[in-house]
């Protein structure tokens, strides 16, 4: 018996948005007959997907029986993975105590299992949840071990996380001509790794540390770039995300009927995914200069 094949990315997000109530009813079902392996299995095989559309309360919903499901089976590794990416869920909703608090938990399953890679993983999500919650000084220790972590292994992935991450972190306090290196670095092993959801964050990133040091124009443009390589990856919170941040840069600009387009995108968006960050965009809009 082999598994479904579809011919690109957007045939398999098609059939996932057809199908994802009867897969949450799977789930569901797994943990009622006692299917352990299957309970924890299922959640994590679509975590991709409940990422890249934003679907954060059927994540968590899921992940919730799929810890459980590890810990019955005493999956060390299971728990380890599961917990960082509930925890990545959590930053999601904007909850950084708890996110810190599962990429904690995470972290003592991956030195239980002596996994050096996951370990590095877990704390550039432990660093990001830190930065969110204004705890900079406690965010660079994780990250700078992270990107040691990841050099060590020869990981361009990790790498582009971590110094992703960092460049964050420096253009939180406001060093911006090191925050510019490392979003530069974390583009550049992205798109060597071909990780696209990575370079948009990267972009991202990159776009507000350039507004915030005075130049909505590169802001601008780099915005464009991430929400062009977001749209087309399916990448609906990143595209809103985008939307949103490229109306404050247009706005910065001068160009309040281009920012105003943008925010109304952004809402359109975020009230089709159903996210409470539409409550704010209403308030940026209504905020806006009148014509």
């Amino acid at each position: 018996m082999s598994g479904l094949a579809f011919d690109d990315d957007g045939g398999a997000i098609a059939w996932w948005e057809a199908e994802r109530h009867n897969l949450r009813a799977a789930i569901k079902q797994a943990e009622r007959s006692g299917l352990w392996e299957h309970s924890w299995q299922l959640p994590r095989s679509l975590m991709y997907l409940f990422h890249l559309r934003g679907c954060t309360t059927d994540w968590i919903d899921a992940y919730g029986i799929a810890i459980s499901a590890a810990q019955r089976l005493g999956n060390e590794e299971a728990q380890a993975n599961l917990l960082h990416e509930l925890g990545v869920a959590h930053y999601d909703l904007e909850d950084f105590d708890a996110a810190a608090r599962y990429a904690a938990e995470a972290l003592l399953h991956f030195d239980a299992i002596g996994d050096r890679r996951g370990r590095g993983e877990v704390l550039i999500a432990l660093g990001h949840a830190l930065i969110s919650a204004r705890r900079y000084d406690e965010a660079a220790d994780p990250l700078e071990n992270a990107l040691e972590i990841a050099e060590s292994l020869g990981d361009g992935f990790a790498q582009g996380l971590a110094h992703n991450a960092l460049g964050l972190l420096h253009a939180e306090c406001r060093r911006f001509e090191a925050a510019f290196a490392h979003f530069e670095q974390a583009l550049r092993f992205d798109r060597e790794a071909g990780e696209e959801m990575g370079e948009g964050f990267a972009l991202h990133n990159l776009a507000v540390a350039h507004l915030d040091s005075g130049n909505p124009d590169e802001a601008i443009e780099n915005h464009r770039r991430a929400l062009e390589l977001r749209r087309r990856i399916g990448h609906r919170q990143g595209e809103a995300a985008s939307l949103r941040a490229l109306g404050r840069a247009l706005l910065a600009s001068g160009d309040v009927a281009e920012a105003r387009r943008a925010l109304l995108e952004a809402l359109e968006v975020l009230e089709e995914l159903g996210q409470g960050e539409a409550a704010e965009v209403r308030a940026e809009l209504d905020a806006l200069p009148t014509p």
